[in-house]
């Protein structure tokens, strides 16, 4: 499955999480969000990176906007690592 989120702050503390979580977990940072394994993305870095500002907003597609595509792996670990790189990257 696929969620989305906005994490507090801005585009810094999208990159944080997104590097610290590659860097930590089994999660991938991946333009393409197909296939079985967890991946995440900014679609402000990525998939939407070439679409004007105003667009973007009209979107919801913000600074702090972040996309994980769950696989196919251990649901528990997949929150486990998230909400593990939240708590170190992100004041919640």
């Amino acid at each position: 499955g696929m969620i989305s989120f906005y994490v507090k702050g801005g585009l810094e503390d999208a990159k944080r999480l997104l590097y610290w979580l590659t860097k930590n977990t089994d999660i991938g940072f991946m333009a393409s969000l197909a296939g079985s394994e967890d991946k995440v993305e900014s679609a402000v870095l990525l998939s939407h990176k070439s679409m004007p500002l105003d667009q973007r907003e009209l979107c919801e597609i913000t600074d702090n906007h972040i996309r994980l595509s769950i696989g196919i792996g251990s649901v528990e670990e997949t929150i486990a690592a998230l909400d593990a790189g939240l708590r170190a990257t992100i004041a919640i």
